[in-house]
């Protein structure tokens, strides 16, 4: 509220001295309040938004992490206002330079502004400016009950799919072992040079080999083409063992690109999604080319 010298004369003495007390508590309060402000921008009266657009267009249209704005708004040439946000600023760019290469900080809860200047609090989203929601920039995260909930569901799903994977494989060697009598006790044909036709087997499969991955709906229809990269019971897919009759694929080729995985995890839930990933995947339904 801005009041100038004639309208304040134009008050009674009263009310004069009582809107001159609440301006100095108003001036004391906000003193106090600054004093706990440990980093000071430089960035004046320009907006977030203002700054972030000026930082995306020297990043080619790329947006900016919040790491960089962060330097962007309270350093100008690697010069800061106070050591506090000097400190800030190496603690973040040693982080950065720690991640692997090829990968981006995308905003998020754990990302490496996050890291050094802490969680965000009831719901905020630093660096984005005013009535900017955490959910509005990295979506809803889930609760640890609903996380829990869907781990429970996963591995439910995961000892089922074992299970019928089990009793898929005991119906294929019992469907092989007939065929085979029957191959057995039946005259061989002779080919046009004379020679018989070797029954055909499932070639057993070895690490390295390069495979066929067949749909557990339909197994005369391939889906995905891929590489055997363990066949180790113990080997984790997804933070999860792979178990018995499984084996682990380094997926090359997606052929029904919409095929759901068997197991799905993170954020590969299509066989297009995993390509170039490893994945588990049923060991009767996976066939050396």
């Amino acid at each position: 509220m801005w009041i100038n010298g004639r309208t304040l004369s134009r008050i009674g003495t009263k009310k004069r001295l009582s809107l001159i007390c609440h301006f100095q508590k108003t001036s004391e309060r906000n003193k106090t309040n600054r004093a706990y402000k440990k980093m000071m921008q430089i960035t004046g009266k320009r907006s977030y938004d203002r700054v972030r657009e000026e930082l995306k267009e020297s990043l080619s249209g790329r947006e900016p992490s919040r790491m960089e704005m962060f330097v962007a708004c309270f350093s100008k040439n690697g010069t800061t206002k106070n050591v506090e946000a000097a400190n800030a600023i190496e603690q973040m760019l040693d982080l950065n330079f720690q991640l692997s290469e090829g990968s981006l900080d995308e905003p998020g809860p754990d990302d490496v502004f996050s890291k050094v200047m802490g969680k965000d609090k009831h719901g905020s989203a630093r660096m984005y400016g005013l009535g900017v929601r955490a959910s509005d920039i990295w979506g809803v995260m889930p609760s640890r009950s609903a996380c829990y909930r869907e781990s429970m569901f996963w591995k439910k799903a995961y000892k089922d799919i074992s299970s019928e994977v089990a009793e898929l494989k005991d119906m294929v060697l019992e469907m092989r072992g007939s065929n085979e009598h029957t191959s057995s006790a039946s005259s061989v044909p002779a080919t046009s040079t004379g020679r018989p036709k070797a029954p055909t087997k499932l070639q057993p499969l070895k690490v390295g080999d390069v495979v066929h991955l067949t749909s557990i709906i339909n197994s005369m229809e391939i889906v995905a083409r891929g590489r055997v990269r363990s066949l180790d019971p113990d080997e984790l897919v997804g933070g999860e063992e792979i178990g018995p009759n499984w084996c682990q694929v380094h997926v090359l080729v997606a052929i029904k690109k919409q095929e759901r995985l068997v197991r799905p995890y993170g954020l590969f839930i299509t066989v297009e999604d995993a390509i170039g990933a490893t994945i588990a995947w049923p060991c009767p339904f996976t066939l050396v080319c």
